[in-house]
């Protein structure tokens, strides 16, 4: 399903007209209108996709027809350093599996204090997100 097809399909659900969009979203209905009529894929800004995706009530990663599953990491594939500052963080599963998917440079921190470094950096920038002080429900609301 493209693009196109899956902000119509959103729309649907919602009852809704180009112009409720345009309203609802702030994108200008002409631009709308080009995107969903459009033969050719148009591609529109993070920010336009972010705003249409806020305004209907779903993600850009939906839209954009990408999984927003977090893989399932298990107990044998988690770093044990990993293990050991999320022990003394006290931090939730949820959270966990978070920092155990992310890779940098296709690489993991590689002792416990690059894992605090990641995380004190990531819980702050998720503080601008997510009023529920999980990392895991503020990532899902960033993609």
């Amino acid at each position: 399903m493209r693009l196109r097809e899956r902000i119509q399909t959103r729309m649907d659900e919602k009852g809704w007209k180009l112009a409720d969009l345009a309203r609802e979203s702030g994108v200008a209905k002409g631009y709308l209108w080009e995107i969903l009529s459009s033969e050719k894929e148009k591609r529109p800004s993070a920010q336009t996709l972010y705003t249409i995706a806020e305004a209907l009530g779903t993600t850009v990663a939906d839209l954009l027809g990408r999984s927003t599953e977090l893989k399932s990491v298990g107990s044998g594939e988690m770093p044990e350093t990993l293990r050991e500052f999320a022990s003394e963080a006290n931090l939730p599963d949820e959270d966990i599996r978070v920092l155990a998917a992310i890779h940098f440079r296709k690489e993991q921190p590689k002792g416990k204090e690059d894992w605090r470094f990641r995380w004190d950096s990531l819980s702050g920038a998720s503080r601008s997100f997510s009023t529920s002080g999980s990392l895991f429900h503020a990532t899902h609301r960033l993609y």
